[in-house]
C-alpha cells in the first residue's frame, strides 16, 4: 500500500466508479448451436445480468437470418463448426459493434472463418488456455510419462 493515501483521489474514483454502474449498457450473446453445451452454458451464466441497466439479449444463430443490433455495446458469439461464425463477426465490426468470439476451438473456428471469406481477427477470438501437461498415474500407481496437450 502506498501511504499516505489521498483521501480526495479515493473518494473521486469511487464516485466514477458509481457512475460507471449507472451506465446503460447492451449486450448481445449470438450461440452456434454447433458450440459444445458446457460452452454455451459457461457464457450464458458469464452474461447473465441482475443489473436493471444491462440489457442482454441472447440469441441461436441457427435457422434465422442475422442482424446485428447497431446500439449494441458489444457482441459475443460462441462459436462452434458453424461456417456462418466468420461472416456474423464481419456484419457486427461493419455496424460498429466490437465482437468477441468464444470458442474451445480456436484455430479450428478461425480456419473455417478463414475459408469462408471472412477472416476473425486474432485480438477477437478468446478461448481458454491449454491444460499445462499433467504427469498421469500409471495403473501400479507410480507417475508415468507427462501426457502433452495437443
Amino acid at each position: 500500500m502506498q501511504l499516505p493515501v489521498d483521501i480526495k483521489a479515493v473518494i473521486e474514483e469511487a464516485a466514477s466508479i458509481d457512475g460507471a454502474r449507472q451506465t446503460p449498457l447492451s449486450v448481445s450473446v449470438y450461440v452456434d448451436d454447433t458450440a459444445p453445451g458446457d460452452v454455451q452454458a459457461h457464457v450464458r451464466q458469464a452474461f447473465a445480468s441482475a443489473s436493471p441497466h444491462a440489457r442482454v439479449s441472447l440469441m441461436y444463430l441457427e435457422g434465422r437470418p442475422f442482424s446485428p443490433y447497431a446500439g449494441d455495446d458489444m457482441a459475443v458469439i460462441v462459436a462452434g463448426l458453424d461456417e456462418q461464425v466468420g461472416e456474423c463477426a464481419s456484419r457486427l465490426r461493419e455496424a460498429g459493434v466490437p465482437v468477441m468470439v468464444a470458442t474451445t476451438l480456436p484455430a479450428l473456428v478461425a480456419d473455417i472463418a478463414q475459408a469462408s471469406g471472412h477472416a476473425i481477427p486474432a485480438g477477437d477470438l478468446v478461448a481458454p488456455k491449454a491444460p499445462r501437461d499433467l504427469p498421469a498415474e500409471s495403473s501400479e500407481g507410480a507417475a508415468a510419462p507427462p501426457v502433452r496437450a495437443a
